[in-house]
């Protein structure tokens, strides 16, 4: 398992942007709006022709994708960022709130128990480079204390750190 603080210095960013989502009234009424666009979806396969009926079921299949908590990513592999996703803030590294969240970020992780419930990252970090393009991103599940990049790759940071970074997050670091 790879350090987070290797995977952070490794990435050439100019600032972060910090997205929360997932949960809450918004996620029920995003959920319910996907629904029904799935059950149009499906009203119409019966009458579509082969060809037709694929490219439906891969539309009923991204939908459902956008809704399962256990699948879905607040900014996926295509750098695109969930509907759902709430921007918490944006940081340059001029910004004073900049060295406390590096500091978060650059501890030292060691390996303690894991826990064995499905993640549901909740929370991502998006690192930008000067043109505006996502070079990293971090997603975290609070509950089961696991941070992954946008390969998957899981990081050691201990348990403990975990509810001293989600109150930064959170609380703090809004303005």
């Amino acid at each position: 398992m790879e350090k987070l603080n290797t995977y952070i210095q490794s990435l050439d960013f100019a600032y972060l942007k910090v997205y929360s989502g997932l949960r809450g009234d918004s996620f029920i009424a995003f959920s319910k709006q996907i629904e029904e666009e799935i059950a149009g979806l499906e009203v119409l396969l019966p009458k579509a022709r082969y060809m037709q009926q694929q490219k439906i079921n891969r539309k009923i299949e991204a939908l459902k994708n956008q809704i399962n908590i256990y699948n879905a990513r607040l900014i996926n592999a295509q750098a695109i960022i969930h509907p759902n996703a709430k921007e918490l803030a944006s940081l340059e590294k001029n910004d004073t709130r900049f060295p406390k969240l590096m500091n978060f970020l650059n501890r030292e992780g060691r390996q303690e128990a894991i826990s064995m419930c499905l993640p549901v990252y909740r929370e991502a970090i998006a690192f930008f480079d000067k043109e505006d393009q996502i070079n990293g991103i971090l997603h975290l599940c609070f509950e089961c204390h696991w941070i992954v990049n946008e390969e998957g790759n899981a990081f050691y940071y201990g348990t403990s750190d975990y509810p001293k970074l989600e109150n930064f997050l959170l609380n703090e670091l809004i303005i």
